[in-house]
């Protein structure tokens, strides 16, 4: 199952949680990983859909509750191999079950070099 650990983030003050839903690094299923479960995409989806939900539960535990959350666009995908049309629908998923709660998918445009 996915978790998350969060950092932070009581009364009312912002914190960082990281959300785990792989077992080894990169894309594609891994038989060797030091866990010895499936790690592909389905599993992998599924770990941060559960990741998700354990975040939720954590922070509405918190003081001042659940009131944003700021993902990456891309999460659990690019090099972790993940399709982004699943991982988008996860997150529209848990975005409905937490109407209260304002969520946030952000992109990260590196700045290119001027000259």
């Amino acid at each position: 199952m996915g978790k998350a650990e969060l950092h932070g983030g009581s009364d009312s003050r912002r914190g960082v949680a990281n959300l785990f839903a792989q077992l080894a690094p990169r894309k594609g299923s891994h038989a060797k990983n030091p866990f010895g479960a499936e790690d592909g995409p389905t599993q992998r989806l599924a770990r941060f859909e559960s990741a998700l939900a354990d975040f939720a539960r954590q922070a509405s535990a918190l003081r001042g509750g659940l009131a944003s959350v700021a993902l990456p666009a891309n999460i659990g995908c690019g090099k972790a191999g993940g399709d982004p049309g699943a991982y988008r629908a996860a997150v529209e998923r848990f975005a409905a079950a937490h109407p209260a709660c304002r969520v946030v998918l952000y992109r990260f445009e590196p700045k290119r070099d001027r000259k």
